[in-house]
């Protein structure tokens, strides 16, 4: 599975000596009908970059797919039982760009995520298979920053210095300061006991910030602007992002293979 190196990829237009992208004499409103699909269940959120995104969520369950088949079939190979897997994250790296807004989730697991961790206490020969599918996957891994690294980090940039994205934010926070939370004036989140874990108190909290987030229409808000930003980039960096969806394509196809070779 030979990729495209994003060096042969057209370069972003950026600011000089700044890894952000330029975002001056974009019209959002020529982007009023974009917008983000939020799963409220589940925490999980649709953006344009997804398009062209190397670890979108799809991407990231196909690479775990195909690590734990590279797993499972050298466990095989080698007479060891099966690895007890735990399931498959649901929550995207954009879930939480502007802190909790599913109620449900909050409600189950606080700040923190579903537990989903593999056994830590493996016999040699299972260490031997997990480095074996670790340096198989290894060229198979995306580049650690590129266009698409680059227009997320710049549409989340743009929101956060809008004034639109303020006032939703400010809205977000009125409510949760009503609720008697208290706000980090560094991170503009609410306040919490990070040690604590999933303690009575700290589910509470993050309650009401999801709760706050979604009954004051802050986080569509919030997400529909990054969109918005996300899709203009996109468009005014064309032929770089062809280039990274053909990149995507070529990922999905490389893990289906693995995928489909184990079985």
């Amino acid at each position: 599975m030979v990729l495209v190196s994003c060096s042969s990829a057209p370069q972003p237009d950026t600011e000089s000596g700044s890894e952000g992208l330029d975002i001056g004499g974009i019209d959002l409103d020529q982007y009023s009908t974009v917008s983000a699909q939020l799963d409220f269940e589940k925490g999980i959120v649709t953006l344009p970059i997804d398009a062209i995104r190397r670890d979108s969520a799809q991407v990231t369950e196909l690479r775990d797919q195909a690590r734990r088949a590279l797993v499972d079939t050298c466990a095989r190979a080698s007479g060891l039982p099966s690895v007890a897997w735990a399931p498959f994250s649901q929550i995207n790296l954009d879930g939480r760009l502007y802190g909790l807004w599913s109620v449900s989730l909050a409600t189950r697991y606080g700040f923190e995520m579903a537990d989903e961790s593999v056994k830590s206490n493996r016999s040699d020969d299972e260490s031997l298979c997990f480095a074996s599918a670790k340096e198989a996957m290894a060229g198979v891994a995306p580049d650690s920053y590129s266009l698409d690294d680059q227009i997320s980090s710049s549409a989340y940039d743009a929101v956060q210095m809008s004034d639109e994205g303020k006032a939703a934010r400010a809205a977000a926070q009125a409510c949760m300061t009503d609720e008697g939370l208290v706000i980090d004036p560094d991170s503009g989140h609410p306040r919490s006991d990070a040690s604590a874990g999933n303690s009575e108190a700290n589910i509470r909290i993050a309650v009401i910030e999801a709760t706050c987030n979604v009954e004051t229409g802050a986080i569509q808000t919030l997400y529909d602007l990054t969109a918005r930003y996300q899709a203009a980039l996109i468009d005014r960096n064309e032929a770089a992002a062809v280039v990274l969806a053909e990149q995507k394509a070529e990922l999905i196809a490389g893990y289906q293979k693995i995928i489909n070779e184990s079985k």
